[in-house]
């Protein structure tokens, strides 16, 4: 379908990143809450049907239709004007940084990185996911970023601006795998995504709750924990009003073992997403995930 093209392509995130660079905060986001709205008028696309699927299902199925296109709408203005934000703050380091605030796991976990001592940090994809991975480079962090594998074009174009940026990014390959390690081992810190869910899924042998259903999830970062003995931390970001944010943290998880390593895998990414869910049910129209994470409860979206 038309729309489910246009989601896909770089347009509106060309659109937006001029918007950022050169209009006042609040004319900008005026104009990313119309894009936002805009894009919402189009519940049959693949990414309005990922949203509602994935809401309903953390709202237990409570929402009626009302409430949740409501909600709907919401996510989509909200992820314009994160958007809009990530395009705004980016030639504007100072004023970047001035407009977060660290909570004290948060700066707790930050001064970890700095003094050396390794950890994986993995975040759900709540609010401006992208800005803090920019503000925890320009605080001077040794951090790699692992992305999504085999990115669409928008997403390229999104790893490019990250690069951009100054960010280490590189999609998950062996090859990053290999540079992960090594990042780590010399004590650096690995920063990726936790709940997008893995497409094509047939052959993944791991399926841990989420919500309480069971999900196609990264267990990535549980692996890379568990082989190397470091600690995971889940960060979180939450916008909070005209363009401040404030990022919380969970306490440092050490992996531990189970009777078979699936086993072992399963039980720590379920420790981990325990946090993704408090995270999200604090802000659930805050959650900007637009792909299903839960396939079957899509059918009815």
């Amino acid at each position: 379908m038309a729309e489910n093209k246009l989601f896909s392509t770089t347009l509106p995130l060309r659109i937006l990143e001029f918007l950022g660079k050169h209009l006042p905060h609040s004319v900008g986001y005026f104009l990313a809450r119309q894009i936002g709205a805009l894009m919402s008028w189009f519940p049959n696309s693949r990414i309005m049907k990922a949203v509602r699927s994935n809401q309903r299902v953390i709202h237990n199925n409570r929402l009626t239709e009302k409430q949740l296109n409501s909600l709907c709408r919401k996510v989509m203005q909200l992820n314009a004007c994160m958007l809009f934000d990530f395009f705004y703050y980016l030639p504007r380091p100072q004023s970047m940084l001035n407009s977060f605030t660290f909570e004290p796991e948060t700066l707790a976990c930050i001064e970890r990185i700095r003094s050396g001592q390794p950890v994986v940090v993995v975040a759900p994809h709540l609010s401006n996911f992208d800005l803090t991975g920019q503000v925890l480079g320009k605080l001077g962090l040794d951090i790699q970023v692992l992305s999504y594998p085999n990115p669409n074009p928008s997403y390229q174009y999104q790893n490019y601006i990250r690069q951009q940026a100054g960010l280490n990014v590189i999609p998950i390959s062996p090859q990053a795998l290999k540079a992960a390690r090594k990042h780590l081992q010399a004590g650096g810190c690995v920063i990726t995504g936790m709940d997008r869910p893995i497409e094509n899924d047939t052959q993944q042998k791991y399926r841990p709750l989420f919500f309480g259903k069971p999900a196609s999830l990264p267990v990535l970062h549980i692996r890379l924990a568990m082989e190397l003995d470091v600690p995971v931390a889940v960060f979180a970001c939450y916008y909070e009003s005209k363009g401040r944010y404030v990022v919380k943290g969970s306490q440092l998880h050490y992996m531990k073992q189970a009777g078979n390593l699936v086993d072992a895998v399963v039980m720590n990414t379920e420790v981990v997403l325990k946090d993704a869910e408090r995270f999200i049910s604090e802000a659930p129209d805050q959650w900007l995930m637009f792909y299903p994470v839960w396939p079957e409860a899509s059918k009815d979206s």
